[in-house]
């Protein structure tokens, strides 16, 4: 019975914690994006299709999917990575922040969750 109380307000100390840590939770500044994901493969799911793509450190970036593939550059606008696209799908310009979630994985602003390897 004891075992069971403890391994319940460990849990639920867990829970709380895990809940604690995502409202302090604050965007990546460039320094920190360039250190987890500048050369990196980065995977995510957008509209049920697996994406991937590569920020490089010549400002250029890259992105394939079963769709097909497109290049862009992208840079930083304060904590925001900004990327351009001339052509494709994603044609346009986009900027976004990122927040850690884990020690590989991330949230865009925009809800996407992604992993960098």
């Amino acid at each position: 019975m004891k075992n069971l109380m403890k391994l319940t307000l460990v849990g639920f100390l867990f829970l709380v914690g895990a809940q604690v840590q995502q409202v302090h939770a604050r965007a990546m500044n460039p320094s920190e994006v360039r250190a987890a994901m500048l050369g990196k493969t980065i995977v995510a799911r957008r509209w049920g299709v697996s994406i991937r793509l590569k920020y490089r450190h010549n400002g250029t970036v890259g992105a394939s999917s079963l769709l097909g593939s497109n290049k862009g550059t992208w840079y930083f606008r304060g904590n925001r990575v900004c990327t351009v696209f001339p052509k494709g799908p994603g044609a346009g310009s986009a900027c976004v922040t990122f927040t850690r979630t884990g020690k590989n994985s991330f949230v865009s602003s925009k809800g996407v969750h992604f992993s960098a390897y």
